[in-house]
């Protein structure tokens, strides 16, 4: 949809960000308003701002995203060297947050919560900013995800992402 069609609003309402004003919504049989924290142990989120930490390096970053979702150190360090090199991230590991390129934020952004395994991910714009073979592979990894049975909810503003990924639009 346009800019201002409320793509990324329902994103926010639907994981638990803001309360709809009006309406309601349940995520597996979990209401948004009333029951929050059931809603947030079933979901993972890539919003459309960046959101990683910036002080840590990408290793870091993936390593506490695994821990603060309950994983074991063993298998936190087993699936970030996975997303690492699934997301072409292996050479940067060590580099802080802060010192990669508006992109770069981006895919480690989105590469952390492939890390866990929860059963519904949002992607609000995921892609922006991602160069043409990153994106491509960002979106093959995605649509693995959908065929191994995990409910994706995308945003994005380019039709041809979208008809690629949905199975409804």
């Amino acid at each position: 949809g346009p800019n201002g069609a409320g793509k990324s609003t329902i994103v926010r309402i639907l994981t638990t960000i803001v309360q709809p004003t009006s309406g309601s919504g349940r995520i597996l049989d979990h209401d948004v308003v009333k029951d929050p924290l059931n809603v947030r142990k079933q979901i993972a989120v890539v919003l459309q701002e960046t959101a990683v930490e910036t002080l840590l390096s990408v290793r870091d970053n993936l390593h506490i995203y695994g821990r603060l979702h309950g994983l074991s150190t063993a298998e936190t360090q087993r699936r970030a060297a996975k997303v690492l090199e699934q997301f072409d991230l292996k050479d940067k590991q060590k580099e802080k947050a802060q010192d990669l390129s508006i992109g770069m934020r981006r895919r480690l952004q989105v590469a952390k919560v492939f890390m866990v395994d929860s059963p519904i991910l949002f992607l609000d714009e995921a892609t922006t900013g991602m160069d043409p073979i990153i994106k491509r592979q960002t979106l093959d990894s995605i649509r693995e995800l959908s065929r191994q049975g995990r409910t994706i909810f995308l945003t994005t503003q380019l039709l041809e992402e979208a008809e690629a990924l949905c199975d409804h639009i």
